[in-house]
């Protein structure tokens, strides 16, 4: 067994060409650095240990030159890994590099590092210099490290334009020609079109008659009548040539002053251009000193409002005077049983309720007669409320030249009681 304690002269042996240590530590210097199987150098620089493995050998080289050889370093790179001594970073793929003192640089070259560059086509460009190309109406620019591009006004952007026949335009001009009675224009990028006025081919269908037109005309017939707003076609039920509020059946008397109301009903449009009526006149003075008129006047009211606040309103009215002197000799040709007749100013009636009111004044005496719906009964003067709340045949007992613009339903002088208010007059409106 060899000796293993003792001092160093006791653990130092010598054979023929070899000098061995067989103690567990070997220090040279003045403290420990290690523990059992290892060989220690220290001083006030640091220390320097050398420690082998109990299973195998290991040597370490120190170079020629000084310093310090490392050996067996794990690199490892890629799939390939290997142990060594020495490392070379090599300049490639646009990659340099530099070593500054114990500081390792790298740089990438301009225009490396781009992975790859691909078309629809398949062709790839993954080193060099990628160049893009104006054309198809698009161009490129590079400002510094930005890439821009630009499409020309007339390429269209690639964007495809198909018709409803299928044909399709995807590059080049596109032109919208005029037909059809459609015109086209450009103004800047604005595309216009317009429709002609003058249209062909429209199908029009009226009763069993069809048929393509270009202008339609809607006619005034079989009292309906057509008008044209802008774009709006309006039609009107009317345009009759006259109405009348029924047959005269009887007559009646009326002193100098009077004038009549009666409600109508007017079924539909009409413009009245003249009103007709029948009547007698008669006891004007004939002497040569003497000279007279009777003034006629009628008015066409609509209603407004209900109960006792409503009124009659004047739509439309007109007069004319029958005048006599120089004993009598106008008044001879006006005298007895006529048609009379007044001209008004083209009233337009609509369908709807109205009150008729129709009277006449003498001046310096005279009696007309008119022929209408008289009648012998006589209403009493308890008024109820209705007679006060509605428009019902009555009269006004004071003569009126003129007519009022409005009329209270409750003015006690519109007259609803007694023998007279059923003396109304036949009227005729006559159409244009």
């Amino acid at each position: 067994m060899p000796i293993t304690t003792g001092g160093f002269e006791d653990l130092v042996q010598l054979t023929q060409d070899t000098l061995y240590y067989v103690g567990p530590d070997l220090e040279i210097g003045n403290t420990s650095v290690g523990s059992t199987a290892q060989i220690g150098f220290n001083n006030t620089a640091g220390d320097l240990v050398l420690q082998g493995v109990a299973t195998g050998n290991a040597t370490v080289m120190l170079p020629a030159g000084g310093g310090t050889l490392l050996s067996a370093i794990r690199v490892s790179a890629g799939a390939a890994s290997n142990n060594l001594s020495a490392i070379t970073f090599s300049n490639s793929n646009g990659v340099s590099f530099g070593l500054n003192g114990s500081t390792l640089t790298a740089s990438v070259n301009a225009g490396a590092g781009i992975a790859g560059v691909a078309d629809d086509n398949g062709n790839t460009v993954t080193n060099a210099t990628v160049q893009f190309s104006n054309a198809h109406g698009v161009s490129f620019g590079l400002n510094g490290s930005t890439m821009t591009a630009s499409v020309a006004a007339a390429a269209g952007g690639g964007v495809a334009i198909a018709d409803a026949n299928g044909n399709t335009v995807s590059s080049g001009t596109v032109e919208f020609s005029n037909s059809n009675g459609i015109s086209f224009g450009l103004n800047g990028s604005t595309m216009t079109g317009s429709v002609a006025t003058s249209l062909t081919n429209i199908n029009l269908s009226a009763g069993t008659t069809s048929g393509n037109l270009s202008a339609a005309v809607f006619s005034n017939s079989n009292a309906i009548s057509f008008g044209l707003s802008g774009s709006t076609v309006t039609a009107m039920l009317g345009g009759m040539g006259g109405w009348e509020n029924g047959h005269p059946i009887s007559s009646f008397g009326s002193s100098n002053g009077w004038t009549s109301l009666q409600p109508v009903i007017v079924p539909y449009n009409v413009t009245v251009s003249n009103v007709v009526w029948i009547g007698h006149m008669s006891g004007l003075s004939t002497s040569a000193s003497s000279s007279g008129a009777w003034t006629v006047a009628i008015g066409i009211y609509t209603q407004a409002g209900t109960g006792s606040a409503m009124t009659l309103n004047l739509a439309s009215s007109s007069s004319s005077q029958y005048s006599y002197n120089t004993a009598g000799a106008q008044y001879n040709n006006a005298s007895g049983t006529q048609y009379r007749q007044m001209a008004v100013a083209s009233w337009a009636l609509t369908p709807g309720p109205y009150v008729l009111a129709f009277g006449g004044l003498s001046v310096n005496g005279g009696s007309h007669t008119f022929y209408g719906f008289g009648s012998n009964i006589s209403f009493v003067s308890a008024a109820t409320q209705e007679v006060t709340t509605a428009a019902f045949d009555g009269y006004i007992s004071t003569g009126l030249s003129t007519m009022p613009a409005t009329i209270g339903i409750s003015n006690t002088n519109y007259v609803r009681t007694g023998a007279n208010v059923r003396n109304q007059p036949w009227i005729r409106f006559q159409g244009t």
